[in-house]
């Protein structure tokens, strides 16, 4: 297709490798427009009995990894003003729903994050926006308990999982040039849910 492509296997949670990394992609491509906060990871925990080593664990990589990735990032953005950012936060921030509450609570931190920054972008032409996903068919699905799968068949109108590519055709609308005039906002795509 006439693309350059590089691939990097980094951890959200390594700031270094993060900072290294945003550098040497810059240094070939010379700018970058383009940034998605999609990492996290989810544990079946009840709150009860929820170590903090579990609480940490998601809160490290589902909202830490947001200053990690997008501070580095969002500089270079701003020097040449322009820029989309996309974080992916869930419905489980908004909605009632059995999940995890560190889950939760890193999801609801995404939209903050997202609303906050939107504001400071803005001006400098940089479009931050997010969208609340709900179950979809990834790795990160399989790790819920069995009986939130069952039960996402009754509160979802499309009685199903949605397929990673919806949910992409949606995020790389909200990162071309035809979304111009959509400034955090938090779009949910999630096959209807009726709680």
């Amino acid at each position: 297709m006439g693309r350059k492509a590089v691939s990097y296997k980094v951890s959200v949670t390594d700031r270094p490798a993060i900072n290294k990394m945003v550098r040497e992609i810059h240094h070939q491509f010379g700018r970058i427009d383009i940034l998605v906060n999609n990492a996290a990871i989810n544990r079946g925990d009840n709150f009860a009995t929820m170590t903090e080593h579990s609480w940490h664990t998601v809160i490290d990589t589902n909202v830490n990894s947001l200053f990690n990735v997008t501070k580095p990032v969002f500089k270079h953005m701003l020097r040449q003003r322009s820029g989309h950012i996309l974080n992916i936060s869930s419905i489980g921030a908004i909605r009632a729903l059995p999940t995890a509450v560190h889950y939760a609570t890193s999801k609801a931190a995404v939209i903050g994050f997202t609303k906050c920054l939107s504001r400071e972008a803005a001006p400098f032409g940089v479009i931050v926006n997010a969208i609340a996903a709900g179950i979809f068919d990834t790795d990160l699905s399989e790790a819920l308990p069995e009986r939130m799968l069952e039960m996402h068949k009754f509160w979802c109108s499309r009685n199903r999982q949605g397929q990673p590519e919806e949910l992409a055709e949606f995020a790389a609308f909200m990162v071309s040039d035809r979304n111009s005039y959509m400034i955090g906002e938090v779009v949910t795509v999630d096959g209807g849910s009726v709680t």
